[in-house]
């Protein structure tokens, strides 16, 4: 029974030494961190695509605004109020039907201008060895700045 107790008593000792040199050799071991930072505001800023996509918005409503003012002139000229609340109603459904379709392209090609540039920043963390990928936006202090390395990837 003794040997028995002997045994036990050592094998615990083993076991908290052996998992008090692991904790030690873990937070010695590596201790920096590679870390990159990106400003979003700037490549929002700086690429491209986003420009045109703005652009091509911007066109696309004030094609709104044209089609809403020349329904109003048309509905100023119609006389008949039973004509005009029937073409109040069809003028009303085509505006929202083009409003949602100018909204859903938009929302689509951002979403994928948004994928294109997280694809890019995951590449250059890996292939980088970045450990994290910081908004720059967020962190007070240190970090690679990689902003230009991933305008130049997406160009």
């Amino acid at each position: 029974m003794k040997l028995l107790s002997r045994f036990v008593v050592i094998a615990v000792l083993t076991l908290g030494i052996v998992i008090t040199i692991n904790n030690m050799a873990f937070s010695q071991g590596n201790n920096s961190s590679n870390i990159a930072v990106v400003d979003i505001q700037e490549i929002v800023r700086n690429y491209d695509k986003i420009n045109t996509l703005k652009e091509n918005q911007k066109s696309k409503l004030l094609e709104l605004k044209k089609f809403v003012e020349d329904v109003r002139k048309k509905l100023t000229e119609e006389k008949d109020t039973t004509k005009k609340k029937n073409l109040e109603a069809t003028y009303n459904k085509e505006l929202q039907d083009r409003k949602k379709a100018i909204n859903t392209e938009y929302q689509k090609q951002l979403a994928e201008i948004d994928k294109s540039i997280t694809t890019v920043i995951n590449n250059l963390a890996k292939s980088n060895n970045y450990d994290f990928v910081l908004v720059k936006n967020n962190v007070l202090y240190g970090g690679k700045d990689i902003t230009n390395d991933v305008l130049k990837a997406l160009k």
